[in-house]
């Protein structure tokens, strides 16, 4: 046989196999992992939004339940133990409609507050900002708005729940109106309102809708694709299939507004049935789409789920695949037809890549950091594709093993500052208790009034050094707060105080800019100052000469932030987030350890706060930490349980 005969059948075979072999076996896979990866973010999205939605109601449960016990309510459960309406009773019934208009201003989601009695008449009804006042009359003197003892959300919701139980009524429009464009979606909560171990009667709160809209419409946006969601009710025919979110409102809640838009009818023939009655989660392929859809049951003691979906067609993300199919074809073809013109000269143009190939082979080996350039379509192409990934994998895996190299250097360090810090106790509790004994013997003695002050301000550093020493130990070894009502405006005074001669000696102003009264906090005093003398200190440290540090006090109905600015050269912004690490400091020539912030970190963990540093745009560094406000009403009991240990 002639070369190029020979050279013909072995550039056809060079040529056509490995672009077969590409067609069939990478772009295959490659389709299969492009399928794989659209399932895994659109499920982890509906994931992610499944638990938001739980998460939203059972928020909402918490809330009624709450609301269940608040005085104003009970006063008026109280008072339907008597058989006959008394002027007591509808005095209650008064405070009550006025206690819910209230309410609802403060927490705009909920649409309506009524109350029940042990047959389903509503004595009481606050919707939309205003009172719907009674106007029929009840045997015993009372009267009611409307009565709904027959309807199924009575019957079937409300009457079988237990003393502690709290149920949810069908996600619906709230009332259908022929005028209305679009009537906003609700929920509707009960929970039995008890008196002396007896139902008297039940409490229902209605919440809008738009709450889960708009988790559902942030999740679209996040993933780019629409999200429906429908109901999948195999015991209600009329809802079973109905759309409880779609971007067009008109398709919406068929079941009330007497449209025919099911998603059981605008899927697929038997999309619909496989996803009914298949797993929790998953993914149906259709002819022209794939739908991936998840299941939740937000009724346990129903055989009700909401069902979320993704309808995407098949061709718009398998799109670029079929492109390098088509391509490959064409050049199977073309290769084909040019492989004897190719002949005289392919064996040059074959060995130039695999040459330019194994040099970057070698470079590589010889620990040069190189990637291929190469944007050929054929075999050669992909080889540098594959190991252009290579590189990158065995990059990140280098990376990977740094990042544990670090973990366990830290928890090493950590390790070390335990040892440490017994020692420290040892060495350094013996002299402070001895400086303090001389200290009690000094004061004795007859002494100048401004001596005396100079010696109640050492007694307090020498106290504040035992309590840094045990700060040091109950970095290595926790130590749980103890916990109690405190005045953070007197912490923040008692540390401005302590401090103020070594900030003066600096010209450095501590100054407390703006603080709330009264504003009490769940803290152990001892490890707040301490949290808030180390910030100081710090700021101290990097803040120039005749400047200031601000303190501010901000409180909310929760927490209660402390913020400290002060005006140095803050730190940059790539270190901000390692300033609460261990032995992280800015100030090594001047004795810093880099263990204040992380204690304090420490500390404000182990109080449920939170901590963080921030960039002042101006320039200097603010450190703010925020901790749970003390209530009354909540944590009686617990400041109780407090003084008694």
């Amino acid at each position: 046989m002639r070369l190029q005969q020979k050279l013909f059948l072995s550039i056809s075979a060079l040529a056509l196999l490995p672009l077969l072999i590409l067609q069939f076996g990478v772009v295959g896979r490659n389709e299969q992992i492009l399928e794989e990866q659209m399932r895994q973010e659109v499920l982890a999205v509906l994931d992610k939004l499944a638990g938001e939605l739980q998460t939203l109601i059972r928020g909402q449960q918490s809330l009624v339940q709450g609301l269940a016990e608040v005085p104003t309510v009970r006063e008026f459960v109280a008072s339907l133990e008597e058989s006959e309406a008394t002027p007591d009773y509808f005095n209650r019934a008064e405070k009550l409609e006025s206690f819910f208009l209230n309410y609802q201003t403060v927490v705009p989601p909920i649409q309506g507050l009524r109350v029940f009695d042990s047959n389903g008449n509503t004595l009481v009804k606050v919707k939309e900002d205003h009172v719907d006042k009674p106007l029929n009359d009840l045997p015993n003197g009372r009267r009611f708005v409307a009565n709904h003892g027959q309807t199924g959300f009575f019957q079937v919701v409300a009457k079988p729940l237990p003393s502690d139980g709290i149920g949810m009524s069908n996600f619906e429009l709230g009332q259908v109106k022929p005028q209305d464009d679009f009537c906003p979606s609700m929920l509707r909560y009960v929970t039995p309102l008890e008196n002396r171990l007896e139902r008297a009667g039940y409490l229902v709160v209605n919440f809008w809708g738009k709450g889960l809209d708009q988790l559902i419409q942030k999740a679209s946006l996040q993933l780019q694709k629409q999200i429906l969601m429908s109901e999948i009710s195999p015991q209600n025919p009329v809802r079973d299939g109905v759309y409880l979110y779609h971007p067009d409102n008109d398709m919406r809640f068929g079941n009330q507004t007497d449209n025919n838009y099911r998603l059981s009818l605008d899927l697929e023939k038997d999309v619909w049935w496989e996803i009914t009655g298949g797993n929790e989660r998953g993914d149906v392929a259709g002819e022209q789409t794939q739908v991936f859809y998840l299941k939740l049951r937000p009724y346990p003691e129903r055989d009700i789920q909401w069902l979320l979906t993704v309808e995407t067609d098949r061709k718009s993300f398998l799109g670029p695949i079929h492109n390098v199919q088509r391509t490959i074809w064409t050049l199977l073809v073309v290769v084909f037809l040019l492989t004897l013109i190719l002949a005289r000269w392919s064996a040059a143009v074959l060995a130039r890549p695999l040459n330019r190939f194994v040099e970057m082979l070698t470079r590589y080996g010889n620990g040069e950091k190189v990637r291929c350039q190469e944007n050929r379509r054929d075999e050669m192409g992909a080889v540098g594709k594959a190991f252009n990934r290579l590189i990158d994998n065995l990059a990140e895996a280098e990376q990977k093993r740094q990042q544990a190299e670090a973990v366990a250097n830290q928890t090493a360090r950590l390790a070390t500052v335990g040892e440490l810090a017994a020692g420290v106790a040892h060495e350094i509790n013996n002299p402070l208790n001895n400086m303090m004994s001389l200290l009690d013997i000094i004061n004795k003695e007859p002494l100048p009034g401004g001596v005396r002050e100079d010696l109640d301000l050492l007694r307090q550093e020498n106290r504040r050094c035992a309590e840094v020493v045990q700060g040091l130990l109950d970095f290595s070894r926790p130590k749980p707060p103890l916990i109690r009502q405190v005045d953070m405006l007197e912490v923040v005074e008692d540390s401005v105080r302590l401090l103020h001669k070594r900030a003066r000696t600096l010209n450095i102003e501590l100054q407390i800019v703006s603080a709330p009264q009264g504003a009490y906090v769940k803290a152990d005093p001892a490890q707040i100052q301490q949290v808030l003398v180390n910030i100081l200190l710090n700021a101290i440290h990097i803040s120039p000469p005749d400047s200031s540090i601000d303190i501010y006090l901000k409180a909310d109905e929760k927490c209660l932030e402390c913020r400290v600015e002060d005006y140095g050269k803050g730190v940059a912004p790539q270190e901000l987030s390692k300033i609460f690490q261990p032995f992280y400091t800015t100030k090594q020539d001047r004795g810093g350890t880099g263990l204040g912030l992380s204690v304090s970190y420490a500390i404000i963990m182990r109080h449920n706060g939170e901590i963080r540093g921030e960039l002042r745009p101006g320039g200097g560094l603010a450190v703010c930490f925020r901790l749970p406000r003390w209530r009354e009403i909540d944590d009686e009991t617990k400041l109780l349980e407090v003084s008694d240990a």
